[in-house]
């Protein structure tokens, strides 16, 4: 079983392999899922690849960020790049690379990123088809259902046994994209989770979603019996201090005899406690209701809590804080400052602290503090120490200097990247655009379809203030009850049903969830949408029409045609997308379905298959889908800091946590739809829908009636 460890930096690096990790990973410079991080440059990865080649260590590359129609031509000059220096495989989210490594790339290795929300045995099997040799399951399964997934895969699987937890499932996390655009899912995470929120039933606030690490010391031997490939530390922005200890006390128990295995896994658990890390728990391993994995009364910041400020002065430009500290602290330690009542966070190194007396110590804090950062509670913690030698780069010989691309290499990169990026050049212009196929085709009238998701089919049987080509009803337990229904009323017009099957299907729900695709098809539907690409093995027979939710988190133009290529009817874009985004990639899209004409040189003829496309253009989305249950304030409203508002709610298994206010594009349906969009989405689920809701969206739509305003999302902004 291989110790994989997280490396930031070269020192990073060093600092692991030294510590006794068999393997690390490190981020491909602009498309790595942490890049608030220093990134590391290609002749630093080179350096590190031949570095660690050399002492038989593993390398990989972190490729794992949603990218960008406008990144693409980047993307494929940082895969020539990685192609030639040679990284033991490249660790990925978007389908898009998928798509450009398994058709352009074919010497690079592939494994597929926890973003991927592998967790059952479905998903590792499809992300093997599509060419991954490992995949990293999500963080939130038991050792058991790990154990029956990985009897049952044909790959690899790696799991996660230690470091920072997210409240949400990792790939299905929407709440720092919402209000601004910083994407989790490409590596801009403001971490909204950490954040203090306060609930509107007058309970007390509480930091709601801020999780507390996870520690699998006790775990190591039963992921050995199971045939666990490699147990993976997280923290590529964590300290060199923490990647030395936390490595160091794997390590000690995965070599330790069964003689000494108990007292290994003490001085451990020490050199853990030293880590400078958040409060630890087992977090999943145990079982899927754990009641130790919220730190609720605590921020969760990264480091060892030194206490809150007493109070903080200005002297000149420079300010000053009085604290009682709660441990010795050093000139070059690294603190941060937690701001209560923002939740916002700086990091700085210590300059100046002066100790008055064993209550009063005197700190010089970073100088581009704000005023109104000041107001309510500032707490310090600290995130590293001062270490006066640490193994560094030029110690053993790493100098990425000596290691930078020759004019020759520079010249075979970009000849490679010019080659692969005019095979998606502009089509001829005299060719007519395709029409999609199947069951997804748009229809004769130029507008886009509407199609409208539910949670219950009672608005069906009225008559609606707007028309619906489609209803989307997600499988679920109440749906079934209403399948007979659904059955005599749309007798003949079956295909305006869509089944959508839900997001989150572990292991012991497989049977259900099959069960009940059957009952459907025998009812005569064939009509599905999948919310991830691995439930398309659920689909065996053949004149079925599936589509594709927007939770598969296509981004680009690469990714649109691989969906297509694997025989997607249709599929919906990102939610997460601006309108710039998803012009070019609709534009990009339309080119890649021209394939060279052999009769005639220099021209290219247009496939005769197009997937439909759609976008959800109004709904109250899932910003966190978690499957943390207990303890939290369901169907109350919550605030944060910010005054903006959600509302937790128990779905099945899963707490789904939404927007109090939803999102509209509607305005901009005539826009959207010259984009080149087939079908928009309404998502009413979550939300009311009554009659008086349904007439406001039918005024939202035709532009009549005065309706506060709502936001929209990312479109009108940045994703960044």
């Amino acid at each position: 079983m291989e110790l994989l460890a997280p490396a930031g930096s070269v020192d990073h690096f060093i600092t692991a392999v030294e510590a006794g990790a068999d393997a690390v990973y490190v981020g491909a410079p602009g498309f790595n899922a942490r890049n608030p991080s220093k990134e590391l440059s290609f002749d630093e990865i080179r350096a590190i690849i031949e570095y660690g080649h050399s002492r038989e260590k593993s390398v990989y590359v972190a490729l794992n960020s949603l990218v960008r129609e406008v990144d693409l031509p980047q993307l494929i000059d940082t895969l020539a790049q990685l192609e030639l220096i040679k990284p033991d495989a490249l660790i990925v989210q978007d389908h898009g690379v998928i798509d450009l490594v398994t058709n352009h790339f074919r010497q690079l290795k592939l494994h597929g990123s926890t973003l991927m929300f592998a967790h059952n045995s479905l998903s590792v099997e499809m992300l093997a088809n599509l060419g991954c040799s490992r995949v990293v399951l999500a963080r939130e399964l038991t050792v058991k259902e790990i154990d029956t997934i990985v009897r049952k895969s044909p790959v690899e699987i790696e799991i996660f046994i230690h470091g920072a937890m997210c409240f949400s499932y990792s790939g299905a996390c929407l709440f720092s994209s919402y209000h601004g655009g910083k994407s989790g899912l490409r590596g801009n995470c403001v971490q909204p989770c950490r954040r203090k929120f306060s609930v509107a039933s007058g309970k007390k606030s509480a930091y709601l979603f801020s999780m507390n690490d996870l520690e699998g010391l006790d775990f190591i031997d039963k992921f050995k019996r199971i045939g666990i490939a490699s147990i993976k530390i997280e923290g590529r922005l964590r300290s060199v201090n923490y990647v030395d200890h936390v490595v160091r006390a794997y390590r000690l128990v995965m070599d330790a005899d069964s003689s000494d295995l108990e007292e290994s896994k003490i001085e451990a658990g020490t050199l853990i406690q030293s880590a400078l890390g958040r409060k630890s728990s087992a977090g999943y391993f145990f079982t899927s209701r754990p009641k130790d994995i919220i730190a609720s009364h605590h921020s969760g910041n990264i480091g060892t809590y030194l206490g809150r400020f007493k109070s903080i002065n200005r002297q000149g430009r420079d300010y000053y804080g009085t604290i009682a500290l709660k441990q010795d602290c050093e000139i070059g330690d690294r603190f941060r400052l937690h701001f209560d009542a923002s939740g916002e966070r700086i990091s700085f190194t210590a300059k100046e602290i002066s100790r008055v007396n064993q209550q009063k110590s005197i700190l010089l804090l970073p100088s581009n503090l704000k005023p109104g950062q000041l107001k309510g509670k500032v707490e310090l913690y600290r995130v590293d120490v001062r270490k006066e030698r640490r193994v560094i780069a030029t110690d053993v010989g790493i100098t990425p200097k000596i290691n930078k691309l020759s004019a020759t290499e520079k010249k075979q990169i970009k000849a490679r990247t010019r080659r692969i990026s005019n095979l998606f050049g502009r089509p001829n212009s005299a060719v007519k655009q395709a029409k999609p196929s199947g069951s997804g085709r748009r229809s004769k009238k130029s507008s886009a379809e509407l199609w409208l998701r539910l949670d219950s089919i009672k608005p069906v049987f009225h008559k609606f203030p707007f028309s619906v080509d489609r209803f989307v009803f997600t499988i679920d337990k109440r749906s079934r009850a209403d399948t007979g229904q659904l059955k005599n009323y749309f007798s003949r017009e079956k295909p305006k049903i869509i089944w959508a099957l839900p997001p989150v299907v572990h292991e012991q729900m497989l049977a259900r969830l099959k069960k009940d695709i059957k009952i459907l098809l025998r009812s005569g539907f064939r009509n599905f949408q999948i919310s991830n690409i691995s439930q398309l093995a659920l689909f065996q027979e053949k004149h079925l029409f599936l589509f594709g939710d927007y939770s598969l988190n296509l981004l680009n133009s690469r990714s649109m045609k691989l969906m297509t290529d694997i025989g997607l009817t249709g599929f919906q874009f990102s939610i997460e997308t601006d309108k710039h985004i998803l012009n070019r990639s609709m534009e990009s899209y339309r080119q890649s379905l021209f394939v060279p004409d052999r009769k005639n040189k220099g021209r290219r003829t247009e496939q005769v298959r197009r997937a439909a496309v759609g976008l959800t253009v109004y709904g109250a989305p899932p910003l966190f889908i978690s499957r943390m249950a207990s303890g939290l304030p369901y169907n109350h409203a919550i605030s944060s800091p910010k005054g903006e508002r959600f509302v937790i709610i128990r779905k099945g298994s899963e707490s789904i946590t939404r927007p109090v206010k939803p999102f509209s594009l509607l305005p901009f349906r005539q826009e959207i739809e010259q984009i080149g969009i087939d079908y928009m989405v309404i998502d009413l689920s979550g939300l009311k829908s009554g009659k008086k809701e349904l007439e406001e969206i039918a005024g939202r739509i035709a532009g009549k009636g005065r309706f506060y305003k709502l936001p929209t999302f990312n479109y009108q902004g940045t994703l960044e």
